[in-house]
């Protein structure tokens, strides 16, 4: 109502069923499940345009990539390098028509992970909620959570790429440990430009202290409560109490893992 999309465009995110009505000739609409794919380019500020809080749950719905571009003039003849563009983009259409066609001849398609690529986006999902609550802000929690669902889904659309390539005709399509891998890396990089995003979007809730990710980040694999003591004072002239604040809440997000003997474990070995 009044332009709100934001409701439609959630459900539709997970193809939920989307309905609504108009006074006017007593007018019911309902969409079963609607399959809505939404691109766009601009630039920061203009997301603020589509998402006015970063705790809305149309942030962690969308994936987001951020560049800066060279102040230089771009070719603007309507060939490049040789190449006719409309013409370029006229074949790649006749190929995304057959590759719609070629999956049409199925009335159902099974996709499956392996055992080993489950665990492998299950500790994703494990180390990136505890990275992203610990170091950035819980309201990105949410982000971590979908990020896991996109992972999925960009392991079926290569999946069905490769099997498309390959002209393999099955009913069971089942996940390469070398698409499981090329979306992996594509989701962790999507979550880096996620949390550029985050910070650059309004927010009401406090963000989590930076200084706790820089001491974080300059403690060793193995230390004792002493030593991560002397290098808050030392590096970040960080009282003691403080201190051990952050190694009681690194503790409990499971960055860190204490033994018996008073001896820190750094858990996640690499930022992810």
């Amino acid at each position: 109502d009044w332009g709100s999309y934001s409701d439609l465009l959630r459900k539709a995110a997970h193809h939920e069923p989307i309905s609504y009505s108009r006074k006017a000739n007593k007018e019911w609409v309902e969409i079963k499940r609607p399959c809505l794919s939404v691109a766009l380019a601009g630039t920061p500020n203009q997301v603020d345009n589509l998402i006015k809080s970063a705790e809305d749950g149309l942030f962690s719905r969308f994936l987001f990539y951020t560049f800066k571009t060279d102040a230089v003039w771009v070719n603007a003849s309507d060939t490049l390098n040789g190449i006719n563009l409309t013409n370029h983009f006229d074949i790649l259409s006749d190929k995304v028509l057959n590759f719609v066609e070629f999956l049409a001849t199925y009335e159902k398609i099974t996709f499956q992970l392996t055992e080993q690529q489950w665990a492998k986006l299950n500790q994703f999902g494990s180390e990136s909620i505890n990275e992203l609550a610990t170091f950035v802000s819980e309201d990105l929690s949410s982000t971590s959570k979908r990020l896991g669902l996109i992972l999925y889904r960009l392991c079926m659309i290569l999946t069905a790429l490769r099997y498309f390539d390959n002209a393999e005709s099955t009913n069971i399509y089942i996940c390469t440990d070398e698409d499981f891998d090329i979306a992996l890396h594509l989701v962790k990089t999507y979550q880096e430009h996620a949390v550029f995003m985050f910070n650059e979007l309004p927010k009401s809730s406090s963000v989590t202290d930076k200084v706790m990710r820089l001491f974080f980040d300059a403690l060793p694999q193995k230390f004792k409560r002493k030593e991560a003591i002397d290098i808050a004072a030392n590096q970040f002239d960080i009282k003691e109490r403080t201190a051990d604040l952050y190694l009681s809440k690194l503790t409990t997000t499971k960055c860190l893992e204490k033994s018996k003997s008073g001896v820190y474990l750094k858990i996640q070995k690499e930022r992810i």
